[in-house]
C-alpha cells in the first residue's frame, strides 16, 4: 500500500466512537512506515489504552513506553494446530 495513513486513519477514528478498552495495533515491519499517526488519533480517548507490538527488544519496549506512552505487546511466532490427514 502507497499511503496506508487515509484508510487506516478513518478506521481508527471510527473505533474511538465506541468506547473500546484498548487497541493493538502490529508495527509495520518497514522503517519508513510506524503507527504514530494512529497513536496520535488515539491520544485523548479517554479510558482507553494503546497497544502496539511487532518486532520489540527490552530496550525499544521500555522506549516505547516511556516516551509514547500505552502498552506494548510480546508475542513469538506461531503455527496454529494442524491434523494431518
Amino acid at each position: 500500500m502507497v499511503d496506508p495513513k487515509p484508510q487506516f486513519s478513518y478506521i481508527v477514528e471510527r473505533l474511538r466512537k465506541h468506547k473500546l478498552a484498548y487497541i493493538h495495533l502490529v508495527e509495520p515491519q518497514s522503517s519508513e512506515h510506524n503507527s504514530d499517526f494512529l497513536r496520535e488519533i488515539w491520544e485523548g480517548h479517554e479510558g482507553s489504552t494503546f497497544i502496539s507490538s511487532n518486532g520489540h527488544d527490552r530496550k525499544s519496549a521500555i522506549e516505547t513506553a516511556d516516551n509514547k506512552g500505552g502498552l506494548v505487546a510480546f508475542g513469538r511466532l506461531f503455527m496454529p494446530n494442524v491434523s494431518s490427514l
